[in-house]
């Protein structure tokens, strides 16, 4: 990615990151400014427009969703930044988008085991998975991707 559509995509990174977190949503107006800035970072490569990879992971999250294993928001998070990656980046930062969850998904049970069994509190915390698949792009990005 282009140094100064990373820097301009790192503000919104950390937007959707707090905001998952903090009341576990992810805005559409952040996921399409997202979506424009890997957009324009895939047009300007010189291997081309890669939108397969981003139809791929937004079709297979939808019916996803439709069950309840992941949320919508999510899903157009990974399709927006997956814009900015080709076919076979798009499975590295899948991977380590699932490995990044891994942490969190402990955490979230802790805290979730700690109030029911310390507090009596039978109310589950959702996973803000948003920071996950955050951490796998900027890991994808800053890691496996050779700068042009």
């Amino acid at each position: 990615m282009a140094g100064w559509l990373f820097i301009l995509l790192v503000p919104l990174l950390i937007d959707v990151c707090y905001t998952d977190a903090r009341y576990r949503i992810i805005r559409n107006h952040t996921t399409l400014l997202v979506a424009i800035l890997c957009a324009g970072d895939s047009l300007f490569s010189p291997a081309g427009f890669f939108w397969l990879p981003a139809l791929c992971i937004l079709l297979g999250g939808f019916f996803l969703s439709l069950f309840n294993i992941i949320g919508a928001g999510d899903i157009k998070l990974m399709a927006a930044l997956a814009l900015s990656f080709d076919t076979e980046t798009t499975l590295a930062f899948l991977f380590a988008t699932a490995l990044a969850g891994l942490p969190l998904i402990l955490v979230i049970f802790i805290i979730n085991y700690c109030s029911s069994r310390f507090y009596g509190r039978k109310n589950k915390k959702n996973l803000p998975y948003g920071i996950a698949i955050v951490s796998g792009y900027l890991a994808t990005s800053l890691l496996l991707r050779v700068p042009a």
